[in-house]
């Protein structure tokens, strides 16, 4: 169930004379916003305008951006097929199983960064991947995952660490997921909505954590945790 904690009420702005004011039916279409916004309601396409946008040229009804913030269900069947998934490219890496409990710590406090608009590790005593995403289209456990699994590319497995040349490049979402002794995983997603533009634009941020059991990246066991691919 979705929980909604912030939403705005609307205020309206009329550039009428006063005698006659803005009425919430007087919004128009979101085409006649993005019009209005390029400076159609003068010079040539004023008569257009005035035909089929009068309300919005003239008596613009203003809605402040709206923002909701609330939790997203997580598929977790095919949230750990991701983890999986890329756990079995690598030799001798056995499978996550889902962790309910895990899985609700991460979603309480992936609810309480996306409130807060903040993103940092919660400093708990399981693993922690975090992912944040700014997209018209909310973001995936599978997003995620995608993107933590990408650091593989910099991994060097002789060693450990980083390939040379990639020293600034982080290795430690991906080799969480892939941590051979970590036996446990769980997923939280909040995301925060956000309403602009008098209601034509919509866009999401989405906060993912990622919470593992028994923690991995502990220095001195890459060698032995995170196994080459197959």
């Amino acid at each position: 169930m979705k929980t909604f904690f912030l939403v705005l009420s609307l205020v309206y702005l009329c550039s009428r004379p006063a005698s006659t004011e803005c009425q919430p039916d007087q919004l128009e279409t979101c085409t006649c916003s993005m019009y209005k916004d390029a400076g159609f309601c003068t010079g040539t396409y004023a008569n257009y305008m005035a035909t089929n946008c009068d309300t919005t040229c003239n008596c613009q009804v203003i809605i402040p951006d709206e923002e909701t913030v609330y939790t997203e269900s997580v598929d977790s069947a095919s949230c750990l097929g991701s983890h999986n998934n890329k756990r079995a490219l690598h030799s001798t890496t056995p499978s996550l199983t889902w962790s309910s409990s895990i899985a609700s710590a991460a979603e309480t406090y992936a609810l309480e960064m996306a409130t807060n608009g903040v993103f940092q590790h919660s400093g708990s005593s399981y693993g922690e991947n975090l992912y944040w995403k700014q997209s018209t289209v909310a973001g995936t456990c599978e997003n995620a995952v995608d993107s933590w699994y990408s650091e593989e590319q910099y991994y060097d497995y002789s060693t450990g660490t980083q390939k040379s040349g990639y020293e600034s490049e982080a290795i430690g979402h991906f080799t969480q997921v892939v941590w051979k002794s970590t036996s446990e995983v769980g997923v939280g997603i909040a995301i925060k909505k956000t309403t602009t533009k008098n209601g034509c634009q919509i866009y999401y941020e989405t906060y993912i954590v990622g919470q593992y059991n028994p923690s991995g990246n502990w220095g001195g066991q890459y060698t032995t945790n995170v196994m080459e691919k197959q």
